[in-house]
């Protein structure tokens, strides 16, 4: 189990499913999924991402911010 202290204390609330398909401004059939997978879009698990799949092209949106990545660079830990 993993456990986080926020500094100072803020709302950590997710946004929806349907939220992040409309701040992508993608058609409304997207299939949306929340994942977490370390990259420069997240480091952490507790900042999960909404992968929206919808043809021919996948996007993420932050669930705690909504920011849109088109990619998500894959970082080399060491």
């Amino acid at each position: 189990l993993e456990s986080a202290r926020l500094s100072p204390p803020a709302p950590h609330a997710l946004i929806g499913a349907r939220d992040a398909i409309a701040r992508a401004g993608i058609g409304d059939d997207a299939k949306a999924r929340l994942v977490w997978d370390p990259s420069s879009a997240t480091r952490s698990r507790f900042y999960p991402l909404w992968e929206l799949e919808y043809p021919a092209r996948t996007v993420w949106v932050d669930a705690i911010t909504g920011r849109i990545w088109d990619t998500l660079g894959k970082e080399r830990g060491g």
